[in-house]
């Protein structure tokens, strides 16, 4: 770093408590001490910490007599402290190392005029300003990264040790956040305890309500809690309220719309709140309009918001409303003909996202899941139980279109429990059949039959027709996969009667395009044809379009079509829908038409079109982990 003509040059490293701000900025004066003849000067100004912060008249008489004046020739009043300090400084080259200013008027007294000074300023706060009237470069520290981390352990706990258990040194430095405090307050538990192994350490540390007590050496400078505890105090009552609230949140990030909720605020007040805790780096705004705080931040927040469980509650309460809203908003623009649900009323202080389209909609629920995943097990956990089956049914659409199964089957699994426990029967019985077809596209056929068939004798002992037309509609698809066609054809006929009892004019299309993939099977390719354009029929004069529906029959007439020696239509009819898949984002309903797509290629005599299409749907499966891979493969094979 060299100095700038005409300007002393300023950085400022800043970053988290515990990042190694101080560490790093004494590490390059050390190394850079030939490039200043005349010396460096350095003061703790103790910004954050257990003393009081040292003012810029106290600096400044360290500094002057550091630079030769008598104790009894410094002046008294800072302004001729400071000024006697720029004349004696003035066309010298020293580098000036201010380290643990609490902010920028902590060190503007202490900047030296001259442009040939160079200066360091560390701190927990960003220092804008400083960068804004001064001109200062700002060098903002994150968490190390893993090979820095592990390297780290290695040092300071030897490179044997972390020889010997490689798994549990990865476990740890995740236990400890990448925070470089951390991972040497854990080193050297583990350097001083030669006996000691790095998986007992991973043991304590993996409890999250005491790893905050296992990563304490007994000196307040080594105490995370009290090193938090700092940022912490330096913050207004009401940001100091805000942060203890972030520790109620369990996703691994949220966004500004959740964080107002969360807060009780509104969007703009929760912005500044987010933006100077993100300014002491409590936080991180890792996206735009997202933020995140690491494992230590959380657990240390937490603790704090312990202490309150009434505010804790209504806070709860808040947050779980803004994402069932939200989420609802959301799966409504995925696919209009969802069963109707009636959600409770959120909360004063919600705030719910404006989500109007298809694609609006996607991006959400890709930055959301996460944290649904997640809400809906504290939903659960703190007894919000409309919240813990609501929140599963509204994901229910974007896990089928995204191939997110394992996850949706988590959170069916929860919503079961809360249904059993704490809801209704109609309640229970629609968990059970969403729980069906789930287990139907994972492959677990006798789990999705069970789930199928205790959904359908509630249905009926409830006399709920829609509910049964919908049930027998999932079981009709179970039997067409388990190859039981007869069976299946059986539930495709029960499920057009009852949708059309009800008049739901969807169902039906959608019953009838299954009913023609069973047909097709069966050898009945004329019937399948009539059925099929039936469907597409009544799709198209649907007063809201359904694509996804009418992408299956589309399918399905090409699957006839296939069947009946019609391979150029077919393949026409099986482009058309795979236009409607991608527009979906449907990777798995997209996989299986190019896998018919790649048959009637093949059966119309294009050996090398059906290997490319056999291919991308091979490459779907793969990445989609599902069992049709091994059908995919055969078929390249043979």
């Amino acid at each position: 770093m060299a100095a700038q003509p005409n300007t002393v040059t300023i950085a400022v490293v800043n970053g988290a408590a515990g990042i190694g701000k101080t560490a790093l900025a004494l590490t390059w004066a050390h190394r850079a001490k030939q490039h200043f003849p005349d010396g460096q000067l350095y003061v703790d100004l103790r910004g954050f910490g257990s003393q009081e912060p040292m003012t810029c008249s106290q600096a400044l008489h360290g500094f002057l007599t550091s630079l030769g004046v008598a104790p009894e020739a410094v002046p008294t009043g800072p302004d001729a402290k400071a000024g006697l300090y720029r004349s004696l400084v003035h066309r010298r080259s020293l580098l000036v190392v201010l380290d643990n200013a609490r902010d920028t008027e902590h060190v503007r007294a202490l900047l030296p005029g001259s442009s040939t000074c160079v200066v360091i300023v560390t701190s927990r706060s960003r220092l804008d300003s400083l960068a804004a009237r001064e001109g200062a470069h700002s060098l903002s520290l994150g968490l190390l990264d893993h090979t820095d981390a592990i390297t780290l352990l290695e040092r300071r706990a030897g490179r044997e040790r972390v020889a010997e258990e490689p798994e549990n040194a990865i476990e740890l430095v995740g236990r400890c956040a990448r925070l470089p405090l951390a991972l040497s307050i854990a080193a050297a538990r583990v350097a001083n305890r030669p006996g000691a192994r790095l998986a007992e350490l991973v043991e304590e540390l993996g409890d999250e309500d005491s790893r905050l007590d296992a990563l304490d050496l007994g000196d307040v400078d080594l105490d995370l809690r009290v090193v938090f505890s700092w940022s912490y105090r330096a913050l207004s009552p009401t940001d100091q309220t805000a942060f203890r609230l972030l520790g109620l949140h369990v996703g691994p990030d949220i966004s500004d719309l959740a964080a107002a909720s969360l807060f009780g605020v509104s969007l703009p007040e929760c912005r500044r709140q987010l933006g100077r805790l993100a300014a002491a780096h409590l936080v991180e705004e890792h996206l735009p309009r997202r933020f995140r705080m690491h494992d230590l931040l959380r657990t240390y927040a937490a603790e704090l918001a312990a202490a309150d469980d009434h505010a804790n509650r209504a806070a709860a309460g808040r947050l779980l409303d803004h994402y069932l809203h939200s989420s609802w908003a959301a799966e409504r623009c995925l696919y209009a003909y969802r069963d109707p649900v009636r959600l409770p009323q959120h909360e004063p202080g919600a705030v719910v996202a404006t989500v109007t389209t298809y694609a609006e909609a996607v991006a959400w629920f890709t930055a959301e899941h996460a944290v649904l995943l997640a809400a809906t097990g504290q939903a659960r956990a703190q007894g919000f139980h409309q919240h813990a089956w609501l929140l599963p049914w509204s994901l229910v659409t974007y896990y089928d279109r995204l191939g997110h199964w394992l996850d949706e089957i988590r959170v069916l699994t929860t919503a079961l429990e809360s249904a059993t426990e704490h809801g209704d029967e109609l309640t229970l019985g629609r968990t059970l059949r969403y729980l069906g077809r789930a287990f139907t596209l994972v492959g677990e056929h006798q789990q999705a039959e069970e789930h199928y068939r205790r959904a359908l004798a509630i249905a009926e002992s409830l006399r709920d027709t829609e509910s049964q037309a919908r049930t027998h509609r999932g079981m009709s698809m179970l039997c067409q996969i388990t190859k039981e066609y007869e069976e299946a054809l059986a539930h495709g006929e029960t499920a057009i009667k009852q949708f059309q009892q009800t008049g739901n004019k969807n169902g039906e299309a959608r019953s009838l395009h299954t009913l023609a993939r069973c047909q097709a099977e069966l050898g009945s390719y004329e019937a399948a044809l009539g059925h099929s354009r039936e469907a597409i029929r009544l799709f198209r004069e649907l007063s809201i379009s359904d694509p996804q529906g009418e992408a299956s029959a589309v399918d399905s007439y090409a699957y006839a079509l296939h069947r009946l020696g019609h391979h150029h239509d077919a393949i026409t009819h099986y482009e058309h829908a795979l236009v409607l898949w991608r527009r979906l984002g449907n990777r798995f309903y997209e996989a299986g038409t190019l896998t018919r797509l790649g048959a009637a290629h093949r059966s119309g005599g294009n050996a090398q079109q059906a290997n490319e299409v056999l291919l991308l749907a091979l490459d779907i499966y793969q990445q989609l982990n599902h069992p049709d891979v091994e059908l995919v493969r055969a078929t390249l094979t043979a």
